[in-house]
């Protein structure tokens, strides 16, 4: 990484090490303390737009990086397959995924736009 001066590879190297040191916390205390932390951004008159930007990806990928994956919220994606037509039991596990990947989409978008700023 030295040799090549990559500031891309340190950058990504420094992150994953602030991601692995919160990790160290314990797995359901991190995640806690960082869904918390999630929930209680917002976007007040004093942030740039890229800075809570950048707040809001930084938090989402820090509990993608604790648990894996970004939390799926069984009701939402129930929904999502309603407006297809289907359910769980008759959807196909591709059609199930994409349901899942959405709603967390529109779950992390939404939480995006209630934080943002109301001035």
């Amino acid at each position: 990484m030295h040799e090549d001066a990559d500031s891309l590879s340190l950058l990504k190297e420094l992150c994953s090490q602030t991601f692995n040191f919160q990790s160290q916390k314990g797995q359901v205390q991190a995640l806690q303390e960082e869904i918390r932390r999630l929930n209680k951004l917002s976007h007040d008159k004093y942030t740039s737009n890229k800075l809570y930007m950048d707040r809001f990806t930084n938090a989402r990928d820090v509990i993608k990086h604790i648990s894996g994956r970004l939390p799926i919220h069984p009701a939402l994606v129930d929904v999502d397959l309603k407006k297809k037509d289907m359910d769980r039991s008759s959807a196909m596990p591709r059609k199930s995924f994409a349901a899942e990947t959405e709603s967390t989409y529109q779950h992390f978008a939404m939480m995006f736009i209630m934080g943002a700023d109301k001035y």
